[in-house]
C-alpha cells in the first residue's frame, strides 16, 4: 500500500469511517514532510477522543445512555452518525430540537417518518401525553433499537411501524452502510460512510394516506409531521397529499438534500413547488446562523446546489400555522 492507501486504512480500521478531506490532506502532508511516520499516525488515532468515544460505545445497544432531554436511549455501536453524536453530545440536532418542542402540545398528533432510533418520537411522546405518536422506521436494526427505546421509557402513546413511507404500497430496497443512519433508496455513497460496508434490505413501503386510514382511533390526522429519509421526501410527500388536504393546520419538518432527491429520480424544484401547492410557507432552519429564514424556491436551490458535497438543510414548513411567540427571536425578517 502507498501512503494514501495506508492513511485510508487507518481511518477505516481504527476510526471506523472514511477520511474527511481536511484531515486526510493534513496527515498526508505531515507524513510526506516526515513530521509524522505511519506508526505515529496509528498512535495519534488510538489516542484521539474520537477513538476513545468509539471504544466507550461498544455496549451502547445493551446499556442505555441518558440524554439531556431526560430519557434513556439504546444506541447502535457501529453507527458513526446519529448514535455517535447522541452518545458524545447527549442530544441530536439541538437547534431543531428546540424549535420542534415549541410546536408540540399535550394533545398533538405527531408522525415521525424515518424515526431511526426514536429521538424525536421520544420527545413527542413525553410532551404529547394526551396525543398520539406514529413512528415509522423500515431498517431492521434501527427498528429493534427504536422498539427497545419506546419500551424503556414507558411511552404507551407511541405506536411504531417497520415500514418505509413512500408514494406507493409494496416493497422497496433500502441501501445502507455499517452506519444504518444513512439508509436510503439509492446506492451512491455521498457521505463516505458506505463504500466498504454497503448492504441491501428489502422493506415494506406504504403511503401515509393509506396507513393512517388503517390505524384504529377516533382521529389520526396529524398536526406535526417530521421526515428525514435521505432524499425520499418527495416520494413520501406524494403519498400524503390526501392527509395534508384534510388538515386545517400543519407543521412539517423535512430534510432538504437536493442531490439525494435527484438520485431518487425526483426534482428538488418540484419538491419545493409541491410544498407551496399544498399551502405551506417554507422556512430554512439555517445551521450557520441558527435562524429561521423564509426563502423562495430560487433561494433554496442556490443555497443548496446539486453537486456540492453534503449541501443540505432542514426546512420548517407551516400550513395555516403561526410561529410560537417563544420562537420570535429566531425568525429572520
Amino acid at each position: 500500500m502507498n501512503i494514501s492507501q495506508k492513511i485510508i486504512y487507518y481511518y477505516r480500521n481504527i476510526l471506523k469511517r472514511e477520511p474527511d478531506e481536511e484531515g486526510f490532506q493534513h496527515y498526508l502532508q505531515k507524513i510526506k514532510s516526515e513530521e509524522l511516520t505511519l506508526n505515529d499516525l496509528k498512535t495519534v488515532f488510538e489516542n484521539s477522543d474520537e477513538y476513545k468515544i468509539l471504544k466507550s460505545m461498544e455496549k451502547v445497544d445493551q446499556i442505555p445512555t441518558k440524554i439531556k432531554e431526560g430519557f434513556m436511549m439504546y444506541l447502535n455501536p457501529t453507527d458513526r452518525i446519529v448514535s455517535y453524536l447522541i452518545f458524545r453530545n447527549k442530544e441530536w440536532e439541538s437547534n431543531e430540537t428546540f424549535i420542534f418542542k415549541k410546536f408540540l402540545k399535550e394533545n398533538s398528533i405527531y408522525v415521525d417518518i424515518g424515526s431511526n432510533l426514536g429521538y424525536f418520537s421520544l420527545i413527542a411522546g413525553s410532551i404529547a401525553k394526551n396525543g398520539k405518536v406514529f413512528s415509522f422506521e423500515p431498517v431492521k436494526q434501527n427498528f429493534r433499537l427504536l422498539e427497545k427505546n419506546i419500551r424503556k421509557n414507558n411511552l404507551t402513546n407511541v405506536q411504531i411501524f417497520q415500514y418505509a413511507i413512500s408514494n406507493k404500497n409494496g416493497f422497496v430496497n433500502i441501501f445502507s452502510g455499517e452506519s444504518t443512519s444513512n439508509a436510503r433508496l439509492f446506492k451512491s455513497d455521498l457521505e463516505g460512510y458506505m463504500e466498504q460496508y454497503q448492504s441491501t434490505e428489502l422493506v415494506k413501503c406504504v403511503t401515509l394516506d393509506t396507513i393512517l386510514d388503517t390505524i384504529p382511533g377516533n382521529s389520526n390526522i396529524p398536526n406535526i409531521i417530521k421526515m428525514d429519509i435521505q432524499g425520499g421526501e418527495m416520494l413520501a410527500l406524494k403519498g400524503m397529499k390526501n392527509i395534508i388536504h384534510k388538515t386545517n393546520e400543519l407543521v412539517l419538518f423535512t430534510e432538504f438534500w437536493p442531490e439525494a432527491i435527484t438520485l431518487t429520480k425526483e426534482s428538488p424544484h418540484d419538491f419545493l413547488q409541491l410544498l407551496l401547492d399544498l399551502n405551506f410557507k417554507i422556512y430554512d432552519i439555517d445551521i450557520k446562523t441558527k435562524k429561521i429564514i423564509k426563502k423562495s424556491i430560487t433561494q433554496l436551490l442556490e443555497d443548496y446546489p446539486v453537486g456540492k458535497y453534503m449541501s443540505q438543510t432542514n426546512l420548517l414548513c407551516l400550513k395555516n400555522t403561526n410561529f410560537p411567540e417563544s420562537l420570535s427571536h429566531l425568525l429572520a425578517i
